[in-house]
């Protein structure tokens, strides 16, 4: 049923999604065509989110800057609280990338330039947005851009909505802080406006998986390949601004939005007039987004700690993210170890003699090959070669098979010590894909190994009722009932069900991954 809200008549429903509903209206009074969001009625029925959706569109209302989608209005309707927001017609980045791929230098300049003037705009007054990607940013046919859907912003003033309690916004432009559930502030726009970014000059999102689990992965494991490697003709300056808005750690990216524009000294980043936008959704669940998690087949098994639990691995050492910065966009080299060249084969001398017809040829062995008799050395017979090494990283950790036999468990004290020549590496982790590789090594030669083994996944059921907010490992995924079963990655997690009338229920599950046919 269409809302009934004084002054505006509803045209027509645009966007349904589990926390609001976008349709496109009427102002009476001024003749003009607008946006309505509503807040679905399961949740507006809550005094607390209805106050803070309020709460956050008084503050978004105070922007005016020419690169912000403009609110023109709030309020409550029959107790169902409700924005009115600027329509324009336009379309979007998503729409534009999804028919061209990647853009000319100079548009994606321009595009980025204004997307970072709005940003810097709504930080310096108190909110980040929290939800920044292309199908928020809006562009008109005369190449303005405007920012929009400021549905999950946070006023930065309000530390309790601010708290890092809660997984908001679109997955695939999470910045890693969110997806760990830290706390997080304006550099997670940032990093959001990095993906962008990347998209726009090479064609393809950095972190993107087959589903939202191996996105989310990728997101926290994987560094994307160098946008110079994808983008030759890329400008140098544009290229590191866009690898220094990806990094993993806030404190590596970009203080500001400004501090970034000012790193692109040498563009021009005109703002020109008219813009328009494409309504988009916003999932709400406590006050901020609804995420759900879906991920990689697999099956499922659920119970309470036992002594089972006891018994499993620890978890990885974390590793530091420069150990994969030669990752592809889409999938990555880490997780198979780049091949080895084979060395050229050896050259065996012939002996040294001479031939006379009435003698016979000198029969000696010849003398056995040596690597040093590449560079000119004399061969030593007597001197046994050189040890080769290995030195490993895996994440998460893996039990070490070198040649069929258990090498130990990473992460390794030292480097394994093997004889030159061929061998078979293999690794092993009850929860990942196991990873094969066979090396070739030359005598004293140290080969550095890093993987990435890919998680194993399982499905959970849950039959909750009433109705309960489902969180697992401190992170909101979605709401009972479920539409599908949730994907997990394999292994030990915190399952919490909320609902406001009932007390909190959490425990911990393991999920394993499926028993292939």
């Amino acid at each position: 049923m269409r809302p009934e809200i004084p002054g505006y008549t509803i045209i027509a429903e645009i966007h349904r999604s589990p926390g609001a509903v976008v349709y496109r209206a009427r102002q009476d009074a001024l003749d003009r065509d607008v946006l309505i969001k509503v807040l679905q009625t399961n949740w507006s029925r809550d005094p607390e989110l209805a106050a803070r959706f309020l709460r956050e569109a008084r503050a978004c209302a105070r922007l005016q800057h020419p690169n912000i989608i403009q609110i023109y209005d709030f309020g409550q309707a029959d107790g169902v609280p409700y924005l009115v927001l600027e329509f324009v017609e336009s379309g979007d980045l998503e729409r534009l990338l999804q028919e061209r791929g990647r853009l000319p230098i100079p548009e994606a300049e321009h595009i980025f330039c204004q997307l970072l003037e709005a940003l810097d705009y709504a930080h310096r007054h108190g909110i980040w947005h929290r939800d920044i990607k292309p199908a928020n940013v809006l562009i008109s046919p005369e190449g303005q851009v405007k920012l929009t859907d400021f549905g999950l912003s946070v006023f930065l003033e309000s530390r309790d909505i601010s708290a890092g309690d809660s997984l908001v916004g679109t997955p695939a432009y999470l910045a890693p802080e969110q997806v760990q559930g830290k706390a997080a502030g304006p550099a997670a726009d940032l990093f959001a406006a990095g993906i962008i970014l990347y998209e726009m000059l090479t064609g393809f999102h950095p972190f993107r998986g087959q589903n939202t689990s191996e996105t989310l992965y990728r997101l926290l494991n994987f560094n994307p390949r160098p946008v110079k490697e994808l983008r030759p003709d890329c400008p140098e300056h544009l290229a590191q601004v866009c690898m220094r808005l990806l990094e993993k750690d806030p404190a590596r990216r970009f203080a500001t939005a400004r501090e970034a524009l000012d790193a692109l000294s040498g563009t021009q980043c005109p703002v020109q007039a008219q813009a328009g936008r494409r309504p988009s959704a916003v999932r709400w669940i406590g006050g901020a987004v609804l995420l759900l998690i879906a991920g990689l087949a697999a099956g499922f098994l659920l119970h309470s700690r036992s002594k089972r639990e006891a018994s499993l691995p620890p978890p990885a050492t974390a590793r530091k993210d420069t150990a994969l910065a030669k990752q592809t966009a889409e999938t990555p080299d880490s997780a198979q170890t780049e091949s080895p060249e084979r060395p050229a084969p050896e050259k065996k001398e012939r002996p040294v003699h001479e031939t006379k017809i009435t003698e016979k040829p000198h029969t000696a062995p010849p003398p056995r090959a040596n690597f040093a008799q590449k560079n000119g050395a004399a061969a030593e017979p007597s001197a046994a070669p050189d040890p080769a090494l290995i030195a490993l990283e895996c994440q998460p950790w893996a039990q070490v098979f070198l040649d069929g036999k258990p090498a130990g468990t990473t992460p390794l004290e030292r480097p394994l010590e093997v004889p030159a020549g061929q061998h078979v590496l293999e690794l092993r982790n009850p929860y990942c894909s196991a990873h094969t590789d066979t090396l070739v090594l030359k005598p004293g030669e140290k080969r550095e190994v890093r993987v990435v083994l890919p998680p194993l996944f399982g499905t959970l059921f849950l039959d909750v009722k009433p109705w309960a907010a489902v969180f697992v490992d401190g992170a909101a995924v979605d709401t009972t009932p479920l539409v599908e079963p949730l994907r997990l990655r394999a292994g030990k997690h915190r399952l919490q069900l909320v609902n406001p009338g009932f007390p909190k229920w959490e425990s911990d599950i393991i999920v394993l991954p499926d028993q292939k046919d």
